[in-house]
This record gives C-alpha cells, structure tokens and sequence, in this order.
C-alpha cells in the first residue's frame, strides 16, 4: 500500500474514534460527560448492579482517654472482674415435663416432653446446685449444663415449698470437685441501693448476666411469705433459681418468682424478686443435714392492736407489739400459758418489731429447745416459758379434711372472686404429680373482686402462702385461717410451650355479697 492510501485510512480511524468520543461527551442520555468533569462535578453514583468505589474515612481513637473518666474505667474493670469469677459457678437447668397431647377422636394421646428453663449455682464442691423449688416440682427429669457447656444429669436432694428453694446434686460416673460459690456471712447486712449482679438462663439464652442494684429490702406480699429482696434486674421466664452476688462474688439471693400487682400489665413492667441469702443458706442445710427443712411451731395466733392498725395504714415503718389472738389447742403456746389478750414484749430474748420478724424468730428455734416469753397482761408483765414444736405445715391441711368441695368452692368465690377446679387424673398424671400432689385450675374470675386483675382463667395454683395444697377444699382452709389480711399465691401461667411464666400475685380477701 502506497503512502497516500495509508495515510487516508489512518485519517478515517480518527475521525471515527474521535466521532465515538464527542457522542458520549454530547449524547442528550448521558449521566456523566466531559463537559461535567470540566465544570467539577462529581459523578454519580453507580446503577444497580454497578459498584462504585466510596471516599471514607474512619475515626481513630476513642473519644475519651480513661484517664477522662477513672471511675467508670475501673467500675468497668471491676465489674467484669467479678462476673469473670461467677459465671464458673451458674448452671443452665433444662428440666423435662410430661404433657399429654391430642384431643377427643384423636386417638390415644401422646406423651410429649416440654421443657421448663431455669437457672442455678454451685454452692458446694461436691456439686450441690441451688435453685427454685417451682424450676423442678413435678418434673420426670433434670440436666444441668456447666460453664463449660458439659450436660450432666442431676438428682434433687430436698426442697421447700415455703421457701421456694430447692437442692440439687450434679451427678458424675467420678468424684470431681466443683467451682461453688459463697453465701454473704449474714445477708441483712445488704443495704438498699447496693450494686448486684443477676446472672440467668432467660428464654434459654444462658449465662445472661445483667447488673442493677437491690431496690429494696423485706419485701413481702402477704403475712405468711417470707422476706424477699426487691432487684432492678430483669426477671423472665428462665431465670428463676440464678445467683444474685454483690461485688465481691458473694451469694446474696436467689432469683424467684415475679411479682406482679396487676396482671394485666405487660411483662416488662414486673418486679423481680430475690430470695435472701440467709433463707436459701438455712434450707440448704436443713436439706444436707436431715433431709427437709424444719421449722419451729409455736401455735399463737396474732394480731395488730387496734389503735396500731390505724397508724400503719400511713406508716408501714412503724412498729407494732403482737397481741394474742388465739392459741391452738396443744400447741407450745398453751402449754406455756399464753392467753388470749397478751401483748408478746420479748420472745427468746429478741424484741420483735412487727409479725413478719416475730414469726421469722419462731421459725428459726429448734424443736425442743426452751424459749423465754416476756408478756405484758393486767397492766403488769410476766414471764413464760415455751418448748417448741415442730411445723407440719400440713396440719392445717387435715383440718380440712371434712370441707366440702361444693363448700370450699362458695366459700374462695365468695372472699377472692375466683372460681376453680380440682385436676382430674389425667390432668395430675399429665403434670407428673405424686400421690396427695395436686392443686386448682382457675376456671373464672369475677369483675371487681380481689382476684381481678391479679389470677387469669387457665392459672394453675398449687402453693398458697409457701404451702402445697392437693385441692380446692384445702385451698379454701389455707386462705380462710391465713396468718393475716393478705395472701400469696405461687401461679404457673401458660402451656409450657413458650415457657410458663410463675407469678408471685397478693391477694387480699374479702366478703363479697353479690360476686357476679
């Protein structure tokens, strides 16, 4: 090819590739051209499916230096610190319950097995783990997984009801030695407004650690339940019978039931609840030592003088003497001498301030043991002497022995508003219950009484003021000849197919002329 030729097909590529160039620089469509980048605009970002490289620039360094804030560096520090030395320690509690499933013309029903979540702590090296008694009553099996994510099978020890504590002990093909946890030395030394750390398995999530403070102490919510600490931690579902520690790693409560005033409200607005360390200690060894926890019986009824009645009703702080309201035949306190009309000054060289601390020091005496009573009567004061007895809690129980089932279910209409059932067969063999177990189903509640608000058609209660009760008959006697006004009931709500929730609800009865 001749120079010329060359040079002419050279000149038509140009013009061709520089005709392509001006089309995108001037086409109409276009999002981006030259003329933009001349007049410095940025280009756009990419279409869908495109990718553009970002300009970004990351931060370096904290905002504040520790040396900025030392206490909360430390608090910090500290506090993981602590949790470090007591997750060792918590158990994750899976406990199996038998429920029977398939209605009418489905057949013979089957037996499925639904979980109960809970929570524990080691508190010996041989591996006894505390927890609720509502965790494994009536359940066909236990496991518990350790820290370290090892599931191992455990037996309960003893457990009481009153309490709600229960003893398990992990079982293992060797001896092995356990990372337990202490008790606080004395757990009415815990101030209100102390940081705690709860530790739990809530729905399942295990080893959940959440920190708060004690809101407040002797909680109680009825006459006859014991004193409770008030926590500002979470309580849900699965976290019953975890470790609640102050900053040193040491045991003061043990998670419990959730209370709520009103059961309508939603779950986040419950109260959690704590077992103090000193009941949870003394039914551990009650439990290790004889195999159930007893408690001392005096046989005195009480009640707040009149004028004190009045008081109380602006002040719950003041305190009060117990005057006698009756005495049970045969008891220590007739063997002794009280009367009805005493005013009870000193018992076992102690000074009571209200009925709650005068029946936390008659439990706490030994059967046996001789106690001196310093009573004031006729204006002058004398003193007795007592030997105390054993409680059988359900001593009361067989006083209701020739109750009516018809009579006690008027009667628990008629003072808390609630209608129930006693379970049939299937219903006890369903909840894995022993001989003499049982309990009611709330199968009403009527608008505007005591139980509005509070129980819900379907709870199943089983555990009146800390004692099991097998039916309505004794249900009735127990809330009839209550140590006071009020009443707390231990409830099971739901199908255990999300997790039944256990409420602790106060109920105060009354007569009630026209419940419907």
């Amino acid at each position: 090819m001749t120079d010329a030729p060359r040079r002419l097909l050279l000149l038509i590529i140009a013009f061709a590739l520089a005709g392509g160039a001006l089309f995108f620089v001037f086409r109409g469509d276009s999002d981006y051209g030259l003329f933009d980048l001349l007049r410095g605009r940025k280009a756009p970002r990419g279409k869908p499916g495109t990718h553009k490289v970002e300009d970004f620039t990351l931060p370096q360094g904290a905002r504040l230096d520790p040396e900025d804030v030392p206490g909360l560096n430390r608090l910090n520090e500290e506090i993981a610190a602590v949790t470090s030395k007591v997750l060792p320690s918590v158990v994750s509690i899976a406990a199996a319950v038998e429920q029977a499933e398939g209605g009418p013309g489905e057949g013979k029903p089957k037996r499925v097995a639904r979980p109960r979540l809970g929570a524990g702590v080691i508190v010996t090296e041989e591996g006894h783990v505390i927890t609720n008694y509502h965790v494994v009553h009536g359940v066909s099996g236990v496991l518990v997984r350790l820290a370290n994510d090892r599931l191992l099978p455990a037996e309960i020890v003893g457990a009481s009801p009153r309490v709600d504590i229960a003893v398990l002990k992990i079982v293992t093909p060797e001896d092995e030695t356990f990372p337990a946890l202490p008790f606080i030395e004395d757990s009415d030394a815990v101030r209100a407004g102390e940081f705690v750390i709860s530790v739990g398995n809530p729905y399942g999530l295990r080893r959940s650690v959440a920190m708060g403070n004690i809101s407040a102490k002797e909680r109680r919510f009825s006459d006859g339940s014991a004193d409770l600490f008030q926590i500002s931690t979470p309580m849900v579902p699965g976290n019953s019978g975890g470790p609640v520690v102050n900053v040193f790693g040491e045991v003061i409560g043990i998670n419990t039931a959730i209370y709520r005033q009103d059961q309508r409200a939603p779950l986040w607005s419950a109260v959690g609840m704590a077992i103090v360390a000193n009941d949870a200690r003394d039914t551990l060894f009650a439990i290790l030592k004889r195999g159930k926890p007893i408690y001392g019986y005096l046989g005195v009824h009480v009640q707040i003088p009149a004028v004190y009645s009045h008081l109380l009703a602006f002040d719950n702080s003041v305190r009060y003497p117990m005057e006698v309201a009756g005495v049970e035949p045969g008891s220590p306190a007739e063997k002794a001498g009280l009367q009805r009309g005493d005013v009870i000054v000193e018992f076992a060289g102690e000074v009571p301030k209200n009925f709650n601390e005068f029946k936390k020091i008659i439990r706490r005496q030994p059967a046996g043991e001789e106690v001196q009573i310093m009573v004031r009567r006729n204006k002058g004061e004398q003193r007795l002497v007592a030997t105390m007895a054993e409680l059988d809690p359900q001593a009361l129980l067989r006083r209701a022995a020739g109750v009516t089932g018809e009579a006690a279910a008027e009667y628990l209409k008629r003072s808390i508003g609630a209608e129930v059932r006693n379970l049939n067969a299937d219903e006890k063999k369903r909840r894995r219950l022993k001989p003499g177990e049982g309990g009611v189903l709330v199968t009403d509640i009527h608008p505007g009484s005591p139980a509005a608000g509070r129980l819900a058609k379907g709870d199943f209660v089983a555990i009146c003021n800390g004692v099991p009760f097998a039916n309505a008959a004794q249900f009735g006697k127990l809330i009839e000849e209550r140590p006071g006004d009020r009443v707390d009931l231990l409830i099971t709500r739901g199908d255990g197919r999300a997790g039944a929730l256990n409420l602790l609800v106060e109920v105060i009865p009354r007569v009630i002329e026209d419940p419907r």
